[in-house]
């Protein structure tokens, strides 16, 4: 085999470890279960697509006597029940779903955050070919939270996945393939109509008579979403969230609100977040202080990748419209200090951070430290969560002040000493920042379940022996409309765990069915027990 066989080889393999690296790393945090009620909307639609063929949920899921009680994220459509989300990832996770049952949904996921770690890899080749070895190919799931929702059941892997797919095949000049990709992201996610209208013009700069090919790959991609609409809603252009915003009056925009949700926003997606939930609200920086350093990438592919100004304008305006858009909206209405939303660009943030340690070589410079960082980690883990987060945020906040002083004066510290000085401070800025991203995202996926809910549930939904929380949180309008089930007859054990992680979120607890005796004395649970918490009913 000649040196360029070996090459070559090499080339070829890469790919594949990365996409078994990162198998390894989501199978071995993976605790099957559900983290939100947004995630038993999904499977219900996945079960009922895989098991049935059916669109809607099946009625006995949901009916008890007269009363209609229903999913958290669900709409009533001509006396069915549909999932108020778009069908992509459920159409994706179905196949998963008939073969692996309920864990088919965390297991399709983790299967796309390997293509999507791949993807990356080829996407971070396209701009820089000279780059060597793999492992900065997994930093967008080992150092982001896309680790967490790369084990859940949401659809925000999929998302990410098809919008760098996108970017990645327009930037190769396949338009068709580009449209294709960004429709499927939009029957994934409705956002990613943000991104996809970028396209347009990069499209229109580069070679205006492939613009159809684009528009139609786009049609294509979309076309499951149109279809979906019209079986369910009797016309193409009528969503689920088009009916729910109706019926709870929500999601009301103003451009008004804009400026302030816009400031608001990037203070909470950046450095603080709204710590009700810890599964997902948190901030970049709090959690991928390494992120910071995109600042410094997006300059440098601007200067060293002159002949790529379109794309890197393309990927900068995105990313900006992208937070605008999300920052008005709870996806329009309502402030959003919630990370989660900036899930699906995440990947294309991640490649301004690490270009810095490409360009500096850092991969080889940090293989003599990795022992030791590997130490340092296995101590983290058991350490507190919160003060890994601190050191976390403590270094982000002191590279971005580094970062805006340096380039506040780039003149002065462009050459002899103070260059050395600057590169001196940007590799200790970096490795320390990807040393706590890392520690803070592997930490809170060990960590995610005891933050969040106790069990698995929404497994199955039988009238007798469930629990029904009818949440009355921070909207009132929500309290006739909103419910959570759990399904205890399978884990009892688990439901006072989850009774206990909801005790100032619902108003009320329902328990229907003979059963709802055996749940009090079997647990010694009563109304005296959980005073001015609950009501306790029985339903008709």
């Amino acid at each position: 085999m000649t040196e360029k066989d070996r090459v070559l080889s090499g080339e070829r393999a890469r790919p594949i470890l990365v996409f078994l690296f990162t198998l390894i790393i989501c199978l071995s945090l993976v605790k099957f279960g559900f983290y939100s009620v947004d995630e038993e909307s999904y499977t219900y639609l996945t079960k009922s697509i895989a098991l049935e063929g059916r669109l809607d949920f099946r009625s006995d899921y949901a009916m008890t006597g007269s009363d209609l009680h229903r999913a958290h994220y669900s709409v009533v459509s001509d006396g069915r029940i549909y999932s108020v989300f778009p069908p992509g990832y459920p159409l994706l996770a179905a196949p998963f779903y008939r073969l692996f049952g309920i864990k088919g949904m965390q297991i399709a996921n983790i299967f796309f955050t390997a293509l999507l770690t791949v993807i990356f890899y080829y996407f971070v080749k396209h701009f820089y070919p000279e780059t060597t070895g793999f492992l900065w190919a997994l930093l967008p799931i080992v150092a982001t939270q896309l680790l967490n929702y790369s084990v859940s059941q949401w659809s925000h892997i999929p998302a990410a996945l098809f919008i760098l797919l996108g970017f990645y095949t327009i930037f190769k000049g396949r338009p068709a393939l580009a449209g294709a990709a960004m429709g499927l992201a939009i029957t994934t996610r409705y956002t990613a109509v943000v991104p996809l209208i970028f396209f347009l013009p990069y499209q229109y700069t580069r070679n205006r008579r492939k613009l159809p090919l684009l528009l139609a790959g786009a049609l294509v991609g979309v076309l499951p979403l149109l279809a979906y609409n019209t079986a369910a809603f009797g016309s193409p252009f009528t969503s689920a969230m088009t009916i729910l915003n109706a019926e709870i009056g929500l999601r009301t925009f103003n451009l008004s609100q804009l400026p302030k949700a816009l400031v608001t926003n990037i203070i909470h997606y950046t450095f603080f977040p709204e710590l009700e939930y810890p599964y997902f609200k948190f901030s970049l920086i709090e959690t991928s202080s390494f992120l910071v350093f995109g600042v410094v990438g997006a300059r440098m592919l601007w200067n060293e990748k002159k002949h790529m100004r379109a794309e890197t304008a393309t990927i900068l305006a995105s990313i900006a419209a992208f937070i605008i858009f999300i920052s008005g909206t709870w996806s329009l209405g309502g402030q959003a200090h919630n990370m989660r939303l900036l899930t699906d660009i995440v990947p294309l943030i991640t490649f301004l951070a690490i270009i810095p340690l490409l360009r500096l070589n850092l991969q080889r410079r940090s293989m003599l430290a990795a022992p030791v960082l590997l130490a340092a980690a296995l101590f983290l883990l058991h350490s507190s969560l919160a003060r890994v987060k601190l050191a976390n945020l403590v270094i982000g906040l002191a590279s971005l002040i580094c970062i805006l002083w340096i380039v506040s004066f780039r003149k002065k510290y462009a050459q002899g000493n103070a260059k050395k000085a600057v590169t001196a401070l940007l590799i200790i800025g970096i490795s320390l920042s990807i040393f706590t991203s890392v520690s803070t995202t592997i930490i809170e996926s060990a960590n995610r379940r005891g933050n969040t809910q106790a069990a698995s549930v929404f497994e199955t939904l039988a009238p007798e022996g469930s629990v029904v929380l009818l949440f009355g949180g921070k909207y009132p309008s929500y309290t006739e409309k909103s419910y959570i089930f759990l399904d205890y007859s399978q884990s009892p054990a688990d439901i006072p765990k989850v009774l206990k992680y909801y005790r100032n979120r619902p108003r009320y607890v329902l328990l229907y069915g003979e059963s709802h005796r055996k749940f009090f004395t079997g647990f010694n649970l009563s109304a005296e027990a959980l005073p001015g918490l609950y009501k306790i009913s029985e339903a008709e």
